[in-house]
């Protein structure tokens, strides 16, 4: 099983603060509520005591029904994958590192541009995560323009590529995530190695402010349904879709993503979920949201809170930056937000690698934050202070003037006490260059590519996930013209 990052040393917000978000959250959803466009989610909250008001589909929830949720809700939640050495168990006190699924352009670091990503993309950025060590679960980094089974091929890409577990957004309503649903079970069902059918987590967001879309929510219910895990988390911009303060977008993100918690739970007590709010705020003087602020490390810290006052795990942003190419810019926005991300505690960490405002996602990039994982990781080990280490009797044995090169205890510990970087190191003077760290990541993504050899699906059920595919997509014909 893999091992995540002990972070959450960062709390930015006292205790206090955090209740009275808490407190702000509740009261949105009880005497504002959210807009559920669906029937049945609003007959479920009806009948565990929710206000409705069907002319308006407005769904007030009251305190004990949120309370109730997140008491039903799994603290920790075994995500599997093909192989079982690469399950993870999703908690509060640990953090998983992953790419993301939405970038609409790959940016080619050789020619500095952007470009419009293809399948083989989306199969190339599936193959390079299952090769990168500190990189826990994989998603495809990109969307395809114009292709109405980009979910299908997500998935269908995933199983046939990578052996890590595998993350999604939700693209469809019900019936279709049905089919998605169908493809897991064909894969957890076949192959007997692997622990459950936890193999596909979704991202489901609400759409802010405060409403739950008719396609979000039935895809919502469709996968709980299933007891498969899903992600209910927003994105709210500050200034645009959320109040123009980090309190207010804080307790309303939180609402959001808790209504999502409460219709999941309700649907199928149990199941898998994870709260989560990506708040970002509008700069009002271009009228575009920023992917990274500097505030983002308060976003980082609360969401961090409440997986340690709720005790559900949470869905959280790093290693992104809004710059569109390699500069200084890009270097310190993932750094920081790479940090702050494990720091805050956050627990699924995704977007990895996303740049240019969330439009562009990089291979090249990701490899080399995927060795800042592991300085991350070396850091929030701490340091071993024991009488080997201490090493008070080599002090002593070196003496006045002295050097340690030679001592046993320097051999010793010389290739443990320090992450050792392959690209970002230091270099003597003639042997750096500009962006010579992604110079470094371009060979290792060329390599690791050139290497990699997935795990191939049984041909049986290759052939049931190209046939459940096809079906999806003669659905997906009737369903346009319905």
């Amino acid at each position: 099983m893999r091992e995540g990052i002990n972070g959450g040393q960062l709390q930015l917000l006292t205790d206090e603060q955090v209740t009275a978000i808490h407190d702000a959250a509740l009261q949105i959803l009880e005497q504002i509520g959210l807009k559920v466009e669906s029937d049945r989610a609003l007959e479920l909250l009806a009948e565990a005591g929710a206000e409705i008001d069907r002319e308006d589909d407005i769904a007030k929830i009251p305190p004990y029904l949120v309370m109730d949720a997140i008491e039903t809700a799994p603290r920790s939640i075994r995500l599997s994958a093909r192989d079982p050495e690469n399950d993870l168990m999703m908690r509060p006190e640990q953090s998983f590192m992953s790419s993301c699924q939405g970038p609409p352009y790959v940016y080619d670091y050789e020619s500095g541009e952007e470009r419009t990503p293809t399948r083989e993309d989306v199969r190339d950025s599936i193959r390079l995560q299952n090769e990168l060590p500190n990189i826990d679960m994989t998603w495809g980094m990109f969307t395809l323009p114009d292709e109405p089974m980009l979910g299908f091929i997500d998935v269908y890409e995933l199983f046939a590529n990578n052996t890590k577990h595998n993350c999604i957004v939700s693209h469809y309503g019900g019936d279709l995530t049905g089919k998605l649903v169908e493809m897991v079970e064909i894969v957890a069902e076949e192959e007997d190695q692997i622990t459950n059918k936890n193999l596909v987590t979704m991202y489901n967001e609400p759409v802010s402010p405060l409403y739950l879309r008719r396609e979000t929510t039935e895809s919502l219910l469709e996968w709980t349904g299933a007891g498969l895990p899903l992600i209910s988390s927003p994105m709210p911009d500050m200034g645009a879709t959320g109040p123009m303060t980090i309190a207010g977008t804080a307790a309303q993100g939180l609402a959001e993503s808790l209504g999502g918690i409460v219709i999941g739970e309700l649907n199928n007590p149990g199941t898998p979920m994870l709260m989560g709010s990506l708040p970002v705020p509008m700069d009002m003087r271009l009228g575009s949201h920023c992917y990274f602020h500097s505030e983002r490390m308060f976003y980082q810290s609360f969401t961090g809170q409440w997986a340690r006052k709720y005790g559900v795990p949470v869905f959280g942003t790093g290693g992104i930056s809004d710059s569109f190419g390699a500069d200084f810019q890009l270097g310190a926005e993932t750094a920081i937000s790479l940090y702050g991300s494990v720091l805050a505690g956050q627990n699924l960490i995704h977007d990895l690698a996303v740049i240019g405002s969330g439009f562009r996602n990089s291979l090249e990039v990701l490899t080399a934050l995927d060795e800042m994982v592991g300085m991350i990781k070396r850091v929030v080990d701490g340091v071993e202070v024991t009488d080997e280490t201490l090493a008070l009797d080599t002090i002593e044995d070196v003496g006045h003037g002295g050097t340690f090169l030679s001592e046993a205890h320097t051999r010793q510990f010389g290739k443990t006490e320090l992450f050792m970087p392959d690209m970002l190191k230091k270099r003597e003077k003639q042997d750096w260059s500009h962006n010579v760290a992604l110079d470094d990541a371009q060979e290792k993504v060329a390599r690791l590519l050139d290497e990699a050899e997935p795990m191939a699906l049984p041909e049986d059920v290759d052939r049931q996930l190209q046939e459940t595919m096809d079906e999806a997509k003669h659905l997906g014909k009737e369903l346009a013209v319905l």
